[in-house]
């Protein structure tokens, strides 16, 4: 209580003053106190303030020193009751001695409770002392808020929150982190963009506070430059504070985390990303108050209590993004010109909101527009067309193009969609049919450009015949369609946001275009004015009150007949536009990947705008079961949470509420349902959780819970989870069919190679260690198939088996046969991982398919299987030759790499989870998959064959790097570590190499290098130096290891370190794990630390204290130095590799083996190194640096 009065007069002294302490103080205690609180009295009544710290200090002393005798008189009583077994010991409260007696004979009787005053029981066995004390825990925490019962309170310690009524120098809009509060306050009520009232109480100084209401506030929190959204709810309105309380506690419980350091607080959103940093207010030591940088969006109204979105008006956002992401201009017209009918918006709502999907799909390089001055009279007068495709991914009904017709005086537009471009023709008839019987209208001009769909002798024949006139642009300009092309842009941009917006899959962009159509004819157009094509053409108002955001989820009514009486009758799938020439609607069945009609579909209420752009921190309950616990800091406990990754365990009803009323559309005859060609490999099984299939946009999650709900995790942990490892070179025999299990970097694990007397690979370790380091995450990062289908993202993971299924449909990886006689098919597997950049963010979601290869038969289903990986030593050698010779860098990543490949074998495999046909057919395998022993292999002599035809050659010490050379001095290193490519070439040649290479592969160009294999490339292109450093690997083992918090250390062992071994009962900690995550370390970019681990790797077959002790001083040695790496200098420093070798001498207790240590430099920074135990005992100082020497060679 002391420590928080403390840090409120660090803030301002006004906020709390002497006075206020002792009142505070006096109010807290119970009510066995009331006869020494009346002798306290007369210290209350001074008037003057310049006497309140002296009776502040009275007070105080007071009390402590009453507490102390009342702790001693118990004391006393109980020894006396243990002494006397024959009387009643009453003690006085005067001077403590004996003042009464009692009769023998009947036992040992108990005299009056120093705590409750009751006859019969000692106060070390009152309940209701004890039923005090276990009040007092519960209600421990700070800034706890509810309704007060009518239970008294008096006796209790009471919560207490420190709310000032009139603080002289506190901000009104400053904000402040508050580990102790247990809910949001502010004092603004202007803050609310939702609110309803309240009748609630907060305990403050001054007595209780009144909490007038709570609601929604929108806020922008920053961190540093960077600018994040924030939607506190249930934030409590206190008109008497005139500041405003982030509480951490609630941030916890909502997901988020808190992390207390120094002077600062850095509050995390659920998915780790760093939303913002507050600095410590006052000096104290002990205070946990932080300023945060936080500014309130303000509605431009007041709102009212509640509002509902149930007849149809929706912000701009809403809009914005129903209607296929066309911009905020067009919007206002269609709104205020009345062009519509049907649109209701929320004028309130703001209208500078940003679209993250649409600067995804749309951005593009500036245009210089003309005004065009041709006028057209009649639809007819001239219809612009052209052709878009082919597409990377077809359709859902197979198609790869669309073709477009807009008549040039309506601007209206209708596409057709073709397999292929020879078409066109037809569509064009069609076209022209449609305007001639609903309009009695002839084409009179119809302009395209020199494509030859459009330039061929029957199109050509058959305009003639009907009298229209060709217009073919001129060569090369495409302006002169510039209609055309800029509808066919305007359509794939919409469509391609609204896929990203929901998270679709890529096969449903022809239903996207499609919907974008029918919207683009609904909008409005600078030509046209304040009327819409749709107008234009068909002479009314067009109506958009039934329009839905596309991949809206819906409720589909279950008219199969199938379902039983007590089965739900309605299915969750996706909205995907209308059907044509029909009032009923189009939806998505995503377990049979169709597109269906039906008239009966409900969809639930259009969320809010804003609401997947915004980090939510929410908590409606608090329950003091969750506070902290007696003793521990709120610090510690958010460390331990930070340290803890449980699975998320999504609940129905958490992220979309169910709407309070639902109109049901008119039934409608059910349409024919036309099902669409499906290739035989892409049928999916129907998930075990559809609902639970939560779209949210990459980059801009938003993370609820529920009303009444728990946390979603405890609040802190004993231990921090430990990581599981994977290794792609194996793929070990897993635990379920469809699932790769990671096996876990234990006992099995060669951590004390180094150390060892046996000759070791150190290329191997390399190779494991890297794979450990590019896909080192927490479980959560590696979720099972099964997993995949049931978690917030499972949308993402959907997607990215889809293009997973794509590259092998478009490489021919498999076909679909019988399983002929004498064969057994191998089983496949889902591997998947969330990839993440050097600063631990999302990348990319990545599903691979594999093949179980562990059930393989050498001799049978493969032979060979050795394949050459890039070196340790060759990678820095190459960065080191870049910053002497300043070459440019950088990387490739190669699109389903070893599916180039094909296998020569005849192997078999069961069908792909998900992907079934429902028959007995297997998968002949053709291209190398995933987890076939031989896959490696032929990826690489793949590569190395195609590399050769444009010029490369393999180098000789480094199989994996391939060079070339050219006749006026460019040159180009290739350095290949299995699928990742990094380049090295001649400053400006890198750009043509890469061109050259993406026509042998289908690649990614990852532009320049920054982080590689686990490493962060850091260029100074000014100065020529590279640095590669480990910075987020490193600080990742730290906080596994619980010690993020630990105090930095100067050296990797203490001085004169010699460890024996332990004998005793083996100790339950990970000290392996942790000497294996360790040494990728070492073995990449810290030489400074190899000593050191190849020590401690000796002791990892039975480690105790002292051995744990010296890794722990390992970690708070890398806590120190985070920021190191090799920084290799091309202008200061030797092009000549120097190298070095040393000994030390019989320095090992145990055996007196010597340890060689060497180096090799090149740039300035080393290239090579290793620190090993010498093979036998060294007779002098001599022979070991010998020994050494003969490993340097």
């Amino acid at each position: 209580m002391r420590s928080w009065y403390d840090q409120l007069r660090a803030i301002d002294a006004n906020l709390a003053t002497d006075f206020d302490w002792a009142i505070a103080l006096i109010a807290s205690l119970p009510l066995s106190w009331d006869v020494f609180i009346q002798t306290l009295r007369p210290l209350l009544t001074f008037q003057d303030k310049t006497k309140w710290p002296d009776m502040a200090k009275q007070v105080t002393s007071s009390v402590m020193a009453e507490g102390q005798r009342k702790e001693q008189r118990s004391v006393e009583a109980g020894l006396l009751a243990k002494k006397n077994t024959a009387a009643v010991a009453t003690f006085g409260r005067s001077n403590g001695k004996n003042t009464g007696g009692g009769s023998g004979g009947q036992g040992k009787q108990k005299g009056e409770c120093n705590y409750c005053h009751k006859m019969g029981h000692w106060e070390r066995e009152c309940r209701k002392k004890k039923a005090d004390q276990e009040k007092k825990k519960e209600t421990a925490h700070i800034a706890s808020t509810g309704e007060q019962g009518d239970q008294d309170q008096s006796d209790q310690g009471g919560a207490v929150a420190f709310v000032a009524k009139a603080p002289s120098s506190f901000s009104l809009h400053e904000w402040i982190a508050d580990s102790g509060a247990g809910s949001h306050i502010v004092g603004n009520r202007a803050y609310f963009s939702t609110y309803e009232p309240a009748s609630e109480v907060v305990q403050g100084i001054g007595g209780d506070v009144p909490i007038v209401g709570r609601g929604t506030i929108r806020a922008i929190i920053r961190n540093g430059n960077k600018t994040n959204k924030l939607l506190l709810r249930n934030v409590a309105h206190v008109p008497s504070f005139a500041g405003n309380l982030l509480s951490c506690k609630v941030i916890d419980f909502a997901g988020g985390a808190c992390l207390f350091k120094g002077r600062r607080c850095t509050i995390y959103a659920p998915n780790g990303r760093t939303l913002g940093i507050g600095l410590k207010i006052g000096d104290s030591a002990k205070g946990s108050l932080y300023l945060m940088d936080i500014s309130v969006i303000t509605p431009t109204t007041q709102v009212a209590v509640t509002r509902g979105d149930m007849d149809g008006t929706k912000s701009w956002e809403d809009w914005h993004r129903i209607m296929g992401h066309i911009n905020q201009g067009a919007l206002e017209r269609l709104f205020n010109k009345n062009m519509v009918n049907g649109m209701k918006v929320d004028r309130d709502s703001p209208c500078n909101y940003f679209c993250e999907a649409c600067v995804q799909a749309k951005h593009h390089i500036a245009s210089y527009p003309q005004e065009s001055k041709s006028k057209y009279n009649s639809v007819g007068d001239l219809t612009v067309t052209d052709v878009w495709g082919p597409a990377c991914t077809q359709s859902l009904q197979g198609n790869s193009y669309f073709v477009t017709f807009t008549d040039m005086y309506s601007r209206f537009t209708i596409a057709s969609f073709m397999k292929s471009t020879k078409e066109v023709f037809e569509h064009y008839k069609a076209y022209e049919a449609l305007l001639a019987n609903q309009f009695g209208k002839k084409l009179k001009r119809v302009r395209s450009d020199n494509g030859k769909e459009f330039v061929n002798k029957i199109f050509k024949d058959y305009a003639a015949s009907q009298g229209t006139i060709l217009e073919e642009t001129a060569p090369h300009s495409s302006a002169q369609n510039g209609v055309a092309e800029r509808k066919n842009r305007t359509l794939v941009e919409g469509a391609r946001a609204q896929l990203f917006a929901q998270q679709l899959p890529r096969f449903l962009w022809q239903e996207a275009v499609s919907y974008m159509v029918y919207i683009a004819n609904r909008s409005p157009t600078h030509t046209l004015g304040d009327i819409t094509p749709y107008e234009r053409f068909y002479g009314r108002k067009p109506h958009i009150g039934n329009l839905q955001e596309f991949g809206a989820e819906c409720w589909v009514l279950d008219q199969s007949g199938s379902n039983g009486k007590l089965d739900v009758k309605s299915k969750k799938y996706r909205f995907t536009g209308f059907a044509d020439n029909s009032t009923a609607w189009r939806y998505y069945k995503q377990e049979s990947r169709q597109i269906l009609n039906l008239r009966n579909i409900i969809f639930p209420p259009c969320p809010k705008s804003g609401g997947v752009d915004w980090t939510e921190l929410e908590l409606y309950q608090l329950s003091p079961a969750v506070s902290p616990a007696e003793g521990e800091s709120g610090a510690s406990q958010l460390n331990s949470a930070l340290l803890q990754q449980p699975k998320p365990a999504p609940a129905p009803g958490v992220f979309t509420p169910p709407p309070k009323s639902t109109t049901l559309p008119p039934t409608a005859p059910k349409p024919e349902e036309k099902k669409p060609t499906l290739g035989p490999l892409m049928i999916p099984k129907s998930s075990s959780n559809p609902t639970s299939r939560i779209p949210t946009p990459v980059g801009s999650p938003t993370y609820r819970l529920g009303r009444g709900l728990g946390p979603s995790r405890p609040v802190c942990s004993s231990s921090a989870t430990q990581p599981n490892y994977t290794d792609l070179d194996s793929v070990g025999k897993p635990t379920a069919d469809n699932d790769i299990s990671y096996p876990k970097y234990g006992k099995p694990v060669r951590v004390a190679h180094i150390g060892n007397e046996e000759d070791v690979s150190i290329e191997r370790e390399w190779r494991e260690y890297v794979y450990a380091a590019i896909s080192r995450r927490e479980d959560d990062d590696h979720p099972s198939y099964e997993q995949t289908l049931s978690r917030w993202d499972a949308d993402r993971w959907s997607i990215a088996r889809d293009e997973e299924m794509a590259a092998f449909e478009r490489m021919g990886t498999f076909e679909l046969v019988d399983l002929p006689d004498g064969f057994k098919p191998l089983k496949p597997g889902w591997v998947n991982t969330i990839k993440r950049n050097a600063d631990a963010e999302i990348s990319r979601y990545r599903a691979r398919l594999v093949v179980k290869g562990y059930g393989q038969r050498f001799g049978v289903d493969f032979n060979e299987v050795v394949a050459h990986v890039l070196r340790a030593y060759s990678w820095r050698i190459l960065i080191a030759l870049a910053a002497i010779h300043d070459w440019d860098i950088h990387q490739l990543d190669v699109i389903s790499a070893f599916l180039n490949g094909r296998v020569e074998e005849e192997i078999y495999m069961v069908q792909i989870p998900g992907y079934e046909d429902g028959t007995n057919r297997v998968l002949r395998i053709h291209g190398s998959l995933y987890g076939l022993k031989q896959a490696p292999r032929i990826w690489m002599l793949t590569f190395g064959k195609a590399v050769k035809t444009i010029g490369f050659e393999p180098i000789a010490s480094e199989p994996s790097c391939f060079l070339r050379r050219t006749d006026n001095g460019n040159l180009c290193i290739l350095a290949v570590y299995v699928d990742d490519i990094a380049l090295f070439a001649t400053k400006g040649y890198a750009s043509e190499v890469k061109n050259e290479l993406m026509t042998l592969f289908e690649m990614r160009d990852m532009g320049e290098l920054g982080h590689f294999l686990g490493y962060r490339v850091t260029r100074n292109r000014t100065k020529r130096t590279i640095t590669i450093s480990q910075d987020t690997y490193v600080k990742n083992l730290i906080d596994r290891a619980g010690l993020s918090d630990a105090n930095p250390t100067t050296l990797p062992l203490p001085a004169g370190t010699q460890l024996e071994r332990y004998t005793g009962s083996a100790i339950d900690f990970p000290y392996a794990r942790h000497i294996g995550g360790i040494l990728y370390a070492t073995l990449a970019t810290r030489p400074d630390a190899a000593y050191a681990n190849q020590y401690l790797s000796q002791f990892s077959s039975n480690p105790g204290p002292t051995h744990i002790a010296g890794l722990k001083s390992l970690f708070r040695y890398f806590k120190g130095t985070l920021d190191y790496g090799l920084t290799y200098n091309g202008l200061e420093s030797s092009s000549q590799p120097v190298g070095y070798s040393d000994a030390d001498w019989a320095q090992n207790i145990l055996d007196q083996k010597s340890i060689s240590g060497v180096v090799f430099t090149l740039a300035g920074a080393a290239i090579c190194w290793i620190s090993k135990k010498q093979p036998t005992v060294a007779l002098s100082s001599m022979e070991g640096e010998y020994m050494a020497l003969s490993l340097a060679v």
